[in-house]
């Protein structure tokens, strides 16, 4: 939709994405063509979410000692940051105070936190991420680096390995 069109008037028809042409849809490439662009497109997602997540990390560690008005020049850099992985089919996929799921969080400490149900993400150390394509599955492309509270879960249910 253009900006002059109104919200829920009919527009012209969205140009296709640099998501949408590396999977190769409009020149109607066969599936599996489609499914090998994918996986070369995730790969190239990966190395760049690497990156740009280590700089965001770094970033969120330099507001959090940051003085007030410092953070908050920070905080509206970080938006913004965040705001042009959207824009690519990326999101952030951890949250404090959400359930432990080991599709999505890499658990890096567990700690004692009464009241707080057990395996439940205290602090996320670094930020997970994952890529969002239409009609596909979102694509883990870096899990998130989590606290969780301690709880009764044996550890081999916490971080699916035996002994851990």
């Amino acid at each position: 939709m253009s900006p002059e069109t109104p919200a829920g008037g009919p527009g012209p028809a969205p140009a296709a994405s640099t998501t949408t042409r590396a999977l190769g849809v409009e020149r109607g490439q066969s599936a599996r063509d489609a499914a090998s662009a994918l996986r070369h497109l995730a790969s190239e997602y990966q190395s760049f979410v690497r990156g740009f997540g280590a700089l965001l990390d770094g970033l969120e560690r330099w507001r959090a000692d940051a003085g007030e008005a410092e953070a908050q020049h920070l905080e509206l850099f970080r938006r913004q940051a965040l705001s042009l992985l959207l824009q690519h089919g990326i999101r952030p996929t951890a949250r404090e105070g959400q359930p432990l799921d080991l599709g999505y969080h890499e658990v890096v400490a567990v700690e004692p936190a009464p009241g707080v149900p057990a395996d439940t993400v205290l602090r996320v150390s670094e930020m997970g991420y994952e890529m969002v394509l239409p009609g596909q599955p979102p694509l883990t492309l870096r899990l998130a680096r989590v606290v969780v509270s301690e709880g009764l879960a044996a550890p081999a249910e916490r971080t699916g390995k035996p002994g851990s």
